[in-house]
């Protein structure tokens, strides 16, 4: 059995997101701060699938061995081609901070109204060994609507489990995943 993954993010809640896809299988975790030489991949996929597809795969080769990794971004409907889930972090900047990007979007949704606030997660996540997918999952959240203002207070862990919004979405499309991932064991042996 293969038993070492290098987990490919530095996003520390993706990370974590990532591990639990393969907890309980004996895996050992890489982080990407075992290569610090390698630089990022270029991430040019039309499509979430397609950029942690690319990623997934160019990080098993730097590694050597078994890679995961994932996209995902908030599917906005309403907004067509004027809101690309797939580059909104791109589009404002890698170093902008989240409320700029909030001012953004929100700046994009004010004249929507009820059902065209929808708004939903999408989040693709692959697994490659030596730069050859191993196996692929794409999925989306629940439903959920944006709201007109940022809120202002945290809400607690425990409620944020329980959430329709985008958090809640991705966690959801995490268990899917997850649940799929499951059944893909035999990648791993």
């Amino acid at each position: 059995m293969r038993s070492e993954v290098l987990v490919a993010t530095t996003n520390p809640a993706k990370q974590e997101r990532l591990r639990s896809l393969l907890a309980g299988q004996g895996v050992v975790f890489h982080a990407l701060e075992e290569l610090p030489n390698v630089p990022p991949p270029e991430e040019t996929g039309l499509t979430h699938l397609e950029t942690a597809r690319g990623k997934a795969v160019y990080w098993s080769e730097a590694f050597g061995g078994l890679a995961i990794s994932s996209d995902g971004g908030l599917v906005i409907p309403a907004l067509g081609p004027a809101w690309d889930s797939v580059r909104t972090r791109r589009a404002t900047g890698d170093d902008a901070p989240d409320a700029e990007r909030i001012g953004r979007l929100l700046a994009l949704m004010g004249p929507y109204e009820g059902e065209d606030r929808a708004a939903l997660w999408a989040e693709a996540v692959v697994l490659a060994d030596d730069g050859e997918v191993l196996a692929e999952w794409e999925v989306e959240g629940p439903k959920g609507y944006l709201l007109r203002a940022p809120v202002e207070r945290r809400i607690p862990a425990r409620a944020r489990r329980v959430t329709n919004g985008s958090a809640g979405a991705l966690r959801s499309s995490y268990l899917v995943a997850s649940a799929q991932a499951c059944r893909a064991r035999s990648a791993l042996e």
